[in-house]
């Protein structure tokens, strides 16, 4: 019993570790993917001040500026869906990781109602087999009884022929 608790708590504290690592694995991609979208964000703001500085007149630079908003706009837009996305998968791993520990947790217990159930039943069983043998070793003291006074007044007459005499009490 004690061996099994042993592994079950080695078990239990294995699961969690490798949960921990997992959590810490996902936190590590999604920092690395923030960190690779301020990149990107930073790279595409040095080009595009580099491009303003080149367009020559007005007209070029309003056009340039009005197609670097709607690249902007796209890009953030992108940037959005991919951290949803993430947020997402990250909220249905913790789900299955939640439901994986309540099974885990509800089949400890299952095997711990078993234990006590069979617990149980060997101890009502070691009961009645008390009783049984009591009733038993009653019948055999009961027939011993009769058979020792069926021989003692069986063997009476011949005892007296004998003269030997034989306690009341007996």
């Amino acid at each position: 019993e004690e061996e099994r608790k042993r592994r079950e708590e080695e078990e239990r504290k294995r699961r969690e570790e490798e949960e921990r690592k997992r959590r810490l694995e996902e936190e590590r991609k999604q920092k690395a993917e923030e960190e690779r979208i301020r990149k990107e964000e930073e790279e595409r703001k040095k080009k595009e001040a580099e491009m303003l500085k080149q367009a020559k007149d007005e007209a070029t630079r309003k056009q340039l500026e009005l197609q670097l908003k709607q690249q902007e706009e796209a890009r953030q837009a992108a940037a959005a869906a991919a951290l949803l996305a993430l947020e997402a998968k990250r909220k249905e791993e913790e789900a299955n990781a939640a439901r994986v520990k309540a099974e885990q947790e509800a089949e400890l217990e299952r095997q711990a109602a078993e234990r006590e159930a069979a617990r149980k039943r060997v101890e009502e069983e070691a009961k009645r087999k008390k009783v049984e043998d009591e009733k038993r070793k009653e019948e055999v003291i009961k027939k011993t009884e009769s058979i020792v006074e069926a021989n003692v007044t069986h063997n009476l007459p011949e005892l007296e022929k004998d003269e030997i005499k034989v306690p009341e009490s007996t």
